[in-house]
């Protein structure tokens, strides 16, 4: 293609410059060719999950589902794959597609709760099956006990069905296993509050917002503690000056406006 179109440059009396363009495009094509050659040998996994997520991007859902099948097969890296993966679905809003292809992942071995935390967050926050989502956390938990953000989705997933008993249950759990949990001690305040533990739930906010400030601005126009508002400590707690934009990592795991409807 490219000797073409030197020819056909020569013949209409192009200048050197151009056909030294043309040339210059060419070599330029030739070491990206091979270079992506080489990239698909030594890392065949990436390329997959890169074209899985392409194909996301043009709504080509079948084929990313094989694409990123293929990566997560070939990866030495599964649970940084699985973050990939899950942070595109996420972003296209197709957690439904993302749900069937982390079931055809899902495996029982030691460390692989990631894959059905990942299944019960996508359940739970999008597609509003909270009972699925509960069930895959259950699962999540057996296969790696230690992760309090675990408990916390747990939690988050039996709180959306208003079974706050049981959800209190989780918040606690998670913030046993690590104290510096300010999402999981936020949730676990809302629970109590809306329990009528009003004593239990401030002390609990207080622990929470001390873990992140930023709390407490959410906590000033949360539902949950609409019964709590004529309480002087509450108000005092929630006095405080705060930056008005929440840490989205924080916030994605506390329950939402969204939450109260």
């Amino acid at each position: 293609m490219f000797s073409d179109a030197v020819v056909s440059y020569r013949k209409l009396g192009m200048s050197g410059p151009a056909i030294r363009q043309l040339l210059a495009i060419r070599d330029q094509l030739r070491k990206a060719t091979a270079d992506m050659r080489q990239v698909n040998r030594k890392f065949p996994a990436m390329v997959e999950a890169h074209l899985g997520a392409a194909y996301l991007r043009t709504r080509e859902f079948s084929k990313a589902h094989d694409a990123f099948a293929s990566a997560i097969a070939g990866t030495n890296d599964r649970a940084t794959m699985l973050e990939f993966l899950f942070t595109e679905y996420k972003s296209q809003r197709a957690e439904k597609h993302l749900v069937a292809l982390l079931q055809e992942a899902a495996d029982d071995g030691p460390g692989q709760g990631i894959v059905h935390a990942y299944m019960a967050e996508a359940l739970s926050e999008r597609l509003g099956n909270q009972i699925a989502a509960a069930a895959a956390y259950r699962r999540a938990i057996v296969l790696d006990p230690t992760r309090s953000e675990y408990y916390n989705g747990l939690g988050l997933a039996l709180y959306r069905q208003m079974d706050l008993s049981a959800a209190l249950t989780e918040f606690t759990r998670a913030t046993e296993i690590d104290p510096g949990d300010a999402a999981a001690r936020y949730n676990e305040a809302c629970a109590l509050a809306l329990l009528g533990r009003k004593d239990e739930a401030l002390y609990s906010l207080r622990e929470a917002i001390q873990l992140e400030p930023r709390l407490s601005e959410q906590a000033r126009v949360d539902k949950d503690f609409k019964s709590m508002n004529s309480l002087t400590g509450f108000q005092e707690l929630i006095a405080a000056e705060v930056n008005d934009n929440m840490d989205r990592a924080t916030a994605s795991t506390v329950k939402t406006s969204d939450d109260e409807d």
